[in-house]
């Protein structure tokens, strides 16, 4: 396979994943955020399955206590608290807090891991830090953000969830092909989602179902957690890792700019939060590369 084509594998990636915070909205409009979870990743879960029993995958994996404490924060609660806080604020907004995900892991590592930080690590970590809090102190309630403090409030959970599962994989240094593991912490996740789905319908109307809906959860399942994952390989099959990951940048930007075509709107808050907070994802990261 030629770079060209690696490229291309690349930014298809990053356009999925762009887009999610936008489709989550779009799906939450049918489903509720735990049902939506499970559902997206119960749909990804089938996918997987027939092509990980090849490689060995079988569901007593799933029930491994390492592989619950890796389903428990890097899906269930990840995933569950994201779309429990996209329910409430923005995709622009989500779009913004998630990106901090680089400089919050780096600095998990700093603290769990023993990593030695450069100073320029440390200005990135500190300006993404700023960018988040203004962020979660800007917006206004709108059909789009029916209680914004609330929802980027959750979503800080969501990001410090994902920057726990990132240090514990790298802890756990689990010997299995990573088809394997990821199936076996989507199973693991699943049994934590289950509960939770069955809770929320007991205190929550049930899931009024349209198309829209409909179609945005198939596309999170299949597309956004199916799909991006074989996209993602085929590019780093002939693109180095240091080289990819930059491109991971252009998230965030995919994601408030689809935001905006959706009908979002920004204040001076949200914008001057974004732009400390990509600046210092930016410095962060491309240092570390």
């Amino acid at each position: 396979m030629n770079r060209k084509k690696g490229i291309l594998a690349l930014l298809s990636t990053v356009l999925i994943w762009g887009t999610t915070m936008v489709v989550t909205k779009i799906a939450l409009s049918s489903f509720g955020p735990m049902t939506l979870t499970f559902v997206r990743f119960m749909i990804a879960y089938v996918c997987y399955l027939p092509f990980a029993f090849q490689r060995g995958y079988r569901f007593g994996l799933s029930i491994k206590p390492r592989m619950l404490l890796l389903g428990f924060t890097g899906i269930a609660l990840f995933f569950g608290s994201q779309n429990l806080g996209l329910f409430y604020t923005s995709a622009a907004s989500a779009s913004i807090i998630l990106a901090a995900v680089p400089a919050v892991i780096t600095g998990m590592a700093i603290y769990f891991l023993n990593e030695k930080p450069s100073r320029v690590q440390l200005i990135g970590i500190g300006l993404t830090v700023v960018g988040i809090v203004i962020v979660s102190l800007g917006g206004s309630p709108d059909a789009h953000s029916p209680n914004p403090l609330l929802g980027n409030s959750i979503l800080i959970v969501c990001v410090l969830a994902w920057g726990a599962y990132t240090i514990l994989i790298k802890k756990t240094q689990e010997n299995l092909p990573a088809l394997v593991l990821t199936t076996a912490v989507t199973g693991a996740g699943l049994l934590f989602l289950l509960p939770m789905m069955l809770g929320e319908w007991l205190i929550t109307p049930l899931p009024v179902i349209n198309l829209a809906g409909l179609l945005a959860a198939v596309f999170l399942g299949i597309v956004a957690s199916g799909i991006s994952m074989l996209t993602w390989n085929i590019a780093l099959a002939v693109i180095p890792a240091s080289a990819a990951a930059p491109y991971i940048n252009l998230v965030p930007i995919i994601g408030l700019l689809s935001a905006v075509f959706m009908g979002e709107r920004l204040d001076w808050l949200q914008i001057s939060g974004a732009i400390f907070g990509l600046v210092g994802v930016w410095i962060s990261s491309k240092h570390s590369h």
